[in-house]
């Protein structure tokens, strides 16, 4: 069973974070830790996270530091212009991404974010929501 981290659970990540719900509960995958900078607003989806024994994280960075070395996806389903750094952080870090669309606002950041992958031995995929 693949072991996955969530960034972000509002705006079009709230469908991703449901999915993500039901696949954890249906044994598909283990949801281990999300990414949640508003927990005031998003206490529901905060407590439905940690019922499953998933850990709560304000920043990628420190999902990472805590959790990379067992994580085998990170799904990023974050703003277009933090794609780049987000992708490349977690490859970095030795995790396969799964970045919502488009994979980067510019050819730069995709160049860079393929070289990390190349460099990382890790896989990145895009998502399109339709």
């Amino acid at each position: 069973m693949p072991y996955v981290a969530l960034v972000g659970v509002s705006g079009y990540a709230a469908l991703i974070f449901e999915i993500a719900l039901t696949l954890h509960r249906e044994g598909v995958l283990c949801l281990v830790a999300a990414v949640v900078i508003n927990p005031a607003q998003e206490s529901a989806k905060c407590e439905q996270l940690r019922a499953l024994g998933c850990e709560i994280h304000a920043t990628l960075e420190s999902l990472l530091r805590a959790h990379a070395s067992r994580l085998d996806l990170v799904v990023i389903p974050t703003p277009i212009h933090l794609h780049r750094t987000m992708t490349c952080a977690a490859l970095a870090a030795g995790v396969n991404v799964l970045v919502e669309n488009p994979l980067a606002p510019g050819e730069r950041d995709i160049d860079e974010i393929e070289e990390s992958a190349r460099a990382a031995g890790r896989l990145v995929g895009v998502g399109f929501q339709d």
